[in-house]
């Protein structure tokens, strides 16, 4: 039984086709644990959409970036429709600042980009931003067909209900809090470029014809001027 498969249909956005593929983090092919006491087991909470699964032994281990692959794994099968960037959200809930984070990983090989995916600890929410790269975590699919998801343990106690990827960087499922809008004063330049580079995910270009009014534009910041027309964001 394949965990996270495609839906039935193919959503055309804005005139580009994008993936979506979704499904309770419960409905693994395989299960894997550590070399230690740490694995993954069912668990039900109030606001899962059903049940879920909790990573145990529930005692503050940790498994880092690099020792991702010795920490405990749930393995789910895939066929996707094509090749490409494939944007990470993991709902779920961590109790406190030792229990909210995963690792994801692709064919049995943990994911950089997709490293340290940090739970939310608020309530049961859906989250994208990874702490490795300080950006919106994905995965790269070589090919169409085939493909293994891989969620690791990264600290005990970490709850997930589910697990989604999508082709799509604009989607935000219905529960993320909505990003602030980002407004460029009257002084700001006339035309600049919101960059791709390592910790983000797509290029924008804005550009007006005159250096008067505000421009808004939204997303999340994370970290360069808007004095200098270059603006990093994801969202």
């Amino acid at each position: 039984m394949a965990v996270i498969e495609t839906l039935d249909r193919r959503v055309l956005l804005n005139g580009a086709p994008y993936d979506y593929l979704w499904k309770e983090a419960e409905n693994f092919n395989s299960s894997t644990p550590a070399s230690d006491s740490h694995y993954w087991d069912s668990y039900s909470l109030t606001g899962f959409s059903g049940d879920g699964v909790r990573a145990m032994a529930n005692d503050r281990g940790k498994y880092e970036f690099a020792a991702a692959s010795d920490s405990a794994r749930l393995d789910y099968t895939a066929n996707f429709t094509q090749a490409g960037k494939y944007y990470v959200w993991v709902r779920g809930i961590g109790f406190d600042g030792n229990s909210d984070s995963v690792h994801l990983g692709l064919n049995g090989v943990p994911q950089l980009t997709a490293g340290n995916i940090a739970v939310r600890r608020e309530g049961v929410l859906w989250s994208t931003f990874s702490s490795e790269t300080g950006a919106a975590g994905y995965v790269m699919i070589p090919s169409a067909g085939q493909h293994t998801i891989n969620l690791y343990m990264r600290e005990a106690g970490t709850s997930v209900d589910q697990i989604m990827l999508t082709t799509d960087k604009a989607f935000r499922p219905a529960n993320v809090p909505a990003v602030p809008a980002l407004t460029l004063a009257s002084t700001s330049p006339t035309s600049g470029t919101i960059t791709e580079g390592a910790r983000t995910g797509a290029t924008y270009t804005f550009n007006r014809s005159t250096s008067t009014g505000a421009l808004t534009i939204t997303g999340r910041l994370t970290g360069n001027s808007a004095s200098a027309g270059d603006i990093e964001i994801y969202g």
